[in-house]
């Protein structure tokens, strides 16, 4: 009967130890705790014990990119940095900081679409600091975009077809208003018209 009960310890202990090897205790921590103590004070600390936090291990060659993309930005070179944040994207298209950094240049560059399809990008990949993202310099010309508080509310999603649809209709406008003023002719506002279309 003892032998019984020591194998049944024994065993308990074990799965005990496979289940805190998910958790910050460990499979070995729990094993001896259930070992020495009991499997039930064993369970007891593996249900209070945080679960265990992956470290993801970054591309040597991201970190190298990511700091020549801050050279280049320190320096005023954005283009510069912009490609190399892209290459780094090449490693880890999910990279959350790479699409975060990428929508700050593309704000410094004036470019609206891409510097809100990257924030998009950053926050559905994990980016979280919102505070950063309302109060960042560097994000201070995408904040006075029409489209800004649209792109918050929609839980910070562009719309890019909105945005696409007013420059067709612009263009179009001009076009017409250059064919009004005699400054082309009806044939070069078809061929025009059908470029923009198209």
């Amino acid at each position: 009967m003892t032998e019984l009960l020591v194998l049944a310890w024994l065993i308990l202990s074990i799965l005990v130890g496979s289940m805190g090897s998910s958790k910050s205790i460990g499979g070995t921590g729990a094993f001896f705790i259930s070992l020495f103590f009991s499997p039930l004070i064993g369970l007891l600390f593996v249900i209070s014990s945080s679960p265990k936090v992956k470290v993801k291990k970054i591309n040597p060659k991201i970190i190298e990119l990511t700091k020549s993309a801050v050279k280049a930005d320190d320096e005023g070179n954005y283009e510069e940095a912009v490609s190399y944040l892209k290459e780094a994207l090449s490693y880890n298209a999910k990279s959350l900081g790479t699409h975060f950094n990428l929508s700050l240049l593309y704000s410094k560059l004036n470019n609206k679409e891409k510097a809100f399809t990257h924030l998009e990008k950053a926050i559905e990949f994990g980016y979280r600091n919102f505070n950063k993202i309302a109060t960042s310099n560097d994000l201070e010309w995408l904040r006075e975009q029409p489209d800004y508080n649209e792109f918050i509310t929609n839980g910070y999603k562009f719309d890019k077809t909105k945005g696409i649809k007013s420059n067709y209709i612009e263009e179009l406008k001009e076009l017409g208003n250059l064919k009004e003023r005699g400054l082309i002719t009806e044939t070069e506002f078809e061929i025009q018209k059908g470029k923009i279309l198209n």
